[in-house]
């Protein structure tokens, strides 16, 4: 039983790390088909950000726009999932000397995911969602301005 559960937790982490690693550097995200394709700055929320040279100013502005929105685009829950796996995992294992039975694992591990969770929620609220949003608002206002200095 206990040789199973970890099996499939493996599976499960392997699965999880596939997905964000494809979201973080494919251009296509967790549909992407080729991992030759991935490059870091190359996730498909990273990617909509960047300007060319062909790109006029209101190009790069909207590109912009786009890209402040990555933080509310992230997925926290991959990331606070593989974190907790790890140190629920490992902190574990250095007490107890070996793997842990599943009901240890998974009441530390739920209680972390938790926490972690909740902080990074409480961030991204709190102070990420506003550093975009002064970001757009500062971008439109540089977007009028450079409209009035057409005319």
């Amino acid at each position: 039983m206990k040789v199973l559960f970890y099996i499939i937790l493996f599976i499960l982490l392997l699965q999880i790390i596939f997905k964000e690693a494809m979201d973080t550097f494919h251009p296509n995200g967790v549909n992407g088909k080729d991992k030759k394709d991935c490059f870091d700055g190359g996730g498909k929320y990273i990617i909509i950000g960047k300007s060319t040279k062909n790109d006029d100013i209101n190009k790069i502005i909207n590109k912009s726009v786009r890209l402040s929105n990555y933080v509310s685009k992230t997925i926290y829950w991959r990331r606070t999932w593989i974190t907790c796996f790890i140190l629920t995992l490992m902190g574990l294992y250095c007490i107890q000397g070996k793997f842990p039975n599943p009901r240890d694992f998974l009441i530390l591990f739920m209680f972390s995911f938790t926490v972690i969770y909740l902080i990074n929620s409480l961030y991204l609220t709190h102070y990420n969602e506003w550093a975009s949003m002064y970001m757009k608002n500062n971008l439109y206002k540089i977007k009028k301005h450079l409209k009035t200095l057409e005319l």
